[in-house]
């Protein structure tokens, strides 16, 4: 069954809250991984492992990707409506609360622009979009997601300025969805959905509806996203904090001296194909950068390393890397 959505419409297609609600299990299994590393019962690198962070990156590109899509769907006269400035009210307000929580728990590497930061502005700033044609906004999407690999400047380093996303160095956070590239997403989504509305494009399964109960609860979580966002974490962080209390976290690892640290910094480096010499250089770099912040340095050779530790130690990587690669 098909259906064209190149009509205005107010009727929710089904199909889009499943796909909001497979992102939200997504987030399930993504934030649960997060507080078991964060309290040591599975091992404490996997969360922030290649693989597991791309897993992160597509949810988060689901998520903005869809925001996009419906706000095409909802303002089919393309003008916001009242329900649009509520909507966009609360998103304010759910950021404001994230922000002023993690503040409270992680001072060090609180939530200062994450992804409701990100679809909240992404929000506003798409609205002119939806005068326009479709191409428009993916054009606009496509340059907002590129123009991170063209530009960086220390500029946008100061944290007053970070949630722009161009600058040389990542902050200090536990989500950062910055403007470049992240809002480039919000205006792709919303940009495919004009295009499918203004060529009258018929999409299969857009007009499948849920029966069963797993899928219902599938689509309540869809229509409810927001709710279940604000909720989730603090219920998942409070059960496995009660489970750890339980079961003994895993043993931490040998302490870690300089020497050793470098070394196996640059063993990891060349397996994937570095060259020794430049390898070794990086390795001191980002060995003398950790050791500039005692704190960090101590809770390295602890294995006690935080969240918001593993992000800093990624930004002195990525530094020493652009200061001595040719």
């Amino acid at each position: 069954m098909t259906v064209d959505i190149a009509q205005p419409t107010r009727r929710r297609i089904e199909a889009i809250d499943a796909l909001r609600g497979f992102a939200l299990l997504g987030m399930f299994i993504f934030h649960a991984t997060w507080d078991l590393g964060f309290f040591r019962l599975i091992p404490a690198e996997f969360p922030f492992s290649p693989g597991f962070t791309a897993f992160g990156h597509v949810i988060a590109v689901t998520f903005l990707g869809l925001s996009g899509a419906s706000l095409v769907l909802a303002h089919p006269d393309r003008r916001p409506n009242a329900a649009y400035w509520k909507r966009l009210g609360m998103l304010v307000a759910a950021s404001a609360a994230i922000t002023v929580a993690t503040l409270w728990l992680f001072p060090e590497s609180f939530i200062f622009f994450g992804i409701l930061h990100c679809i909240a502005l992404g929000s506003l700033i798409a609205l002119p979009y939806l005068r326009g044609p479709g191409f428009i906004a993916i054009l606009a999407g496509g340059l907002v997601i590129a123009l991170p690999l063209l530009v960086a400047s220390p500029i946008f380093n100061p944290i007053a300025l970070q949630w722009v996303g161009l600058g040389t160095q990542l902050p200090t956070t536990n989500d950062w969805r910055p403007v470049f590239p992240w809002l480039g997403f919000v205006l792709l989504g919303l940009g495919m959905a004009q295009v499918v509305r203004e060529q009258g494009i018929s999409l299969p399964g857009a007009g499948w509806q849920a029966h069963s109960v797993p899928a219902r609860w599938l689509l309540w979580g869809g229509r409810h996203s927001l709710l279940v966002y604000l909720v989730h974490q603090p219920v998942f962080f409070a059960v496995v904090w009660t489970i750890a209390q339980i079961v003994n976290p895993l043993p931490a690892a040998t302490p870690v001296t300089a020497e050793p640290f470098v070394g196996a910094c640059v063993a990891q480096c060349t397996a994937r194909g570095g060259e020794a010499e430049l390898c070794r250089n990086v390795c001191t770099c980002i060995s003398q950068e950790i050791r500039r912040k005692p704190p960090i340095w101590q809770r390295l050779v602890q294995d006690s390393l935080s969240p918001a530790d593993r992000v800093e130690i990624e930004g002195f990587t990525q530094q020493c890397l652009k200061g001595l690669q040719p």
